[in-house]
C-alpha cells in the first residue's frame, strides 16, 4: 500500500521527460514535521526549449504543486554537435486530489 507513491513519482516525472533531455541524479526528501515531498532532479537537454517543456510538463501532470522551479541552468559550449543545457529542478511531489502540504507557520504569526 505504500508503495504508490514512488510508483506514481517516477511515472510522472518520466511521462513529463521531452525528446533531447536526460536526467542524471533526483534526490528525494521528505520534511518529517509538514510532510513536504520536494524532489529535486539534474539533467542535462540539447536546448532550453526541451527544459521548458519538461517544466510544463510536470506542472500539468497532476503529481506536482505549482510552480516547478529550476533551481540553476547552465549552457555548456560542446565543441562537437552543439550546446547542452545542465541543470537543476525542484518541485513539490503530491498525489492528485491530496490536500496540499503546507510550511508550518513561524511562531508569532
Amino acid at each position: 500500500k505504500g508503495q504508490g507513491g514512488p510508483v506514481h513519482l517516477l511515472d510522472a516525472i518520466s511521462r513529463s521527460l521531452p525528446d533531447r533531455l536526460w536526467l542524471t541524479s533526483m534526490d528525494q526528501k521528505i520534511e518529517p514535521k509538514t510532510g513536504i515531498n520536494e524532489v529535486s532532479l539534474n539533467g542535462v537537454s540539447t536546448s532550453l526549449t526541451s527544459l521548458s517543456d519538461f517544466i510544463g510538463n510536470l506542472e500539468t501532470s497532476g503529481y506536482f504543486a505549482r510552480p516547478v522551479e529550476i533551481v540553476q541552468s547552465q549552457v555548456d559550449s560542446q565543441q562537437q554537435g552543439g550546446d547542452l543545457v545542465r541543470f537543476t529542478v525542484k518541485a513539490v511531489f503530491q498525489a492528485p486530489g491530496a490536500a496540499p502540504a503546507v510550511p508550518a507557520k513561524a511562531p508569532g504569526r
